[in-house]
């Protein structure tokens, strides 16, 4: 009887294990693992395998998505590192489990799939509002890296992304709303679109317009209307200019260099000391270089009487007298008693938390994570060293990728022995990386081909646009919008290696992609 009242009602229990994922996807990792128990073992409650085994082998595009967990499967037969191996593939299970049970359980309606985007909407939103609180109790100066609450940022970020796209779906799919729903909806959009640029995740951005041109490229060309057509592609135009010329001018602004010529430096502080300006330092702070103005005893002395942090202590692991140099170097300060005597209260405060440079005290700034993209390219192309840089890093760990692909082209390492190649190669490649930095590609496709080799990679790499083109209804926005959105993760971060990039990627895959939805009625929507 239970049985029989749980297969009436599955669809509703569906949603509710699907919210639980969606909760822990923002909140609790634990929460993400109990939601795919609870979808499996309504699976297995639902019964019916006949025709299960029935859809299945019909569902080409399931079949052939489903092939992607069976090939790293295969790789076992070559990996030396079970223990990695067995770990990696249960991460990995959802890309087997999930497709599986949704490709051969009930249909979802559409009006189904509008009700888990939003479900999905209103644990975004709390998961902002968390985020928002945080930000107020730091005085709005919060530290990015904990803006998220323990979650990754770029994830945070594409989250939100996909948040904003659903709300427009649902604008789109429900023509009759209510003047007050539609006011809720764009107030949605704008706070989730405010939040995308407190995140300052350049990946979810640059990711975010992206897509956003190619769907406003897309309606250009199906609209009949003339002038929808001239209207919406010079707004198009005029936000891909806008994005150019404001990218443009934060590198102007960097290269702008500000010092007199080297023979015009003075030699002396205004007490009499002898400066030190070292030429062959390379690094500048807005158009400051570092090395000039140096008076290291004045400065040191200075400093000793205003902060109760002396100048030789150490703060978050770097010495606190490279931070305080730093520091005057971007206000344009020599750094002499002047220099240190004309910081505020403020400037002290920042430089005992570790701030490097006074525009970075406002943390909620987009122009400074670009600036700090910036001064990490600069930089390396000077010293050739990427430690904690989290943009010049991932070149480093794509040169070490490489390296190992071009030893194991034919088969790849195997599923199990990617830590342990990366640990090797960084040896061999001599790299000047610190062990703590020694990370992966950060590209999904680069380690599908790095773990299963030229061949069973590239089929992998397939598997994942093959159902997409296969599927009709991917024509749709919110379908067209996720696929762009998650291949394009794909080249900047290894979404199959954590549970819960791996929880957010198939969940969405499978519902807009993946499986067939059957027309509207009652009996499909609880």
């Amino acid at each position: 009887m239970r049985k029989g009242w749980i297969g009436k009602n599955i669809i509703f229990f569906y949603k509710f294990a699907i919210l639980v994922l969606f909760v822990g996807l923002m909140f609790s990792k634990y929460l993400v693992g109990l939601s795919q128990f609870l979808i499996l073992g309504l699976w297995i409650v639902e019964g019916k395998w006949k025709l299960k085994y029935d859809r299945l082998k019909q569902d080409i595009p399931a079949l052939i998505f489903l092939s992607i967990f069976g090939i790293f499967v295969i790789s076992l037969l070559w990996t030396k590192n079970f223990d990695d191996a067995f770990f990696d593939l249960q991460i990995k299970l959802p890309l087997l489990a999930i497709p599986l049970v949704f490709a051969t359980t009930q249909r979802f309606s559409d009006k189904d799939i509008l009700d888990i985007l939003k479900l999905f909407v209103v644990v975004v939103f709390a998961k902002t509002m968390q985020s928002f609180i945080f930000i107020v109790i730091e005085r709005f100066s919060p530290n990015l890296s904990k803006i998220s609450i323990n979650l990754s940022h770029i994830r945070y970020a594409l989250m939100i992304d996909t948040a904003i796209f659903s709300l427009l779906e649902i604008f789109r799919q429900q023509k009759d709303l209510k003047i007050s729903y539609k006011i809720l909806l764009f107030f949605l959009i704008f706070w989730f679109l405010a939040f995308l640029i407190f995140v300052k995740s350049l990946t979810g951005i640059i990711i975010f317009l992206i897509v956003l041109i190619y769907i406003a490229l897309r309606l250009i060309f199906k609209s009949r209307i003339l002038w929808f057509k001239i209207t919406a592609f010079f707004i198009v135009l005029m936000m891909i200019g806008g994005v150019y010329f404001y990218l443009h001018k934060q590198v102007v602004d960097f290269y702008t260099f500000k010092d007199p010529p080297y023979n015009e430096l003075p030699k002396f502080t205004e007490a009499g000391n002898k400066y030190k300006h070292d030429s062959t330092n390379i690094y500048r702070e807005n158009g400051y270089r570092v090395g000039y103005y140096l008076c290291v005893k004045e400065m040191k002395s200075e400093w000793n009487k205003i902060s109760d942090i002396q100048y030789d202590s150490i703060i978050n692991g770097y010495p606190l007298r490279a931070t305080l140099i730093r520091y005057l170097t971007s206000k344009g300060l020599p750094k002499d008693s002047v220099g240190v005597s004309k910081l505020t209260k403020r400037d002290i405060e920042n430089i005992n938390k570790g701030i490097t440079n006074y525009k970075f005290a406002n943390t909620l700034k987009l122009s400074n994570r670009i600036y700090k993209v910036i001064w990490q390219i600069y930089v390396y192309s000077k010293a050739k060293n990427a430690n904690n840089q989290s943009v010049t890093q991932r070149y480093e760990f794509y040169k070490t990728a490489m390296h190992i692909i071009y030893n194991n082209v034919w088969l790849g390492v195997g599923v199990g022995d990617v830590k342990d190649a990366y640990e090797r190669q960084y040896v061999i490649d001599k790299t000047n990386l610190l062990p703590k930095n020694r990370l992966r590609a950060h590209n999904q496709f680069v380690t599908q081909i790095l773990t299963l080799g030229i061949f069973l990679g590239m089929w992998t790499i397939i598997a994942l646009f093959l159902p997409f083109f296969m599927n009709k209804k991917n024509k749709n926005f919110i379908s067209t919008a996720f696929f762009i959105l998650a291949i394009l993760s794909m080249f900047t971060d290894d979404v199959f290696e954590t549970s819960v990039s791996v929880g957010f990627f198939i969940i969405f895959y499978t519902i807009l992609i993946l499986i067939k939805t059957q027309k509207n009625d009652n009996k499909s929507t609880n």
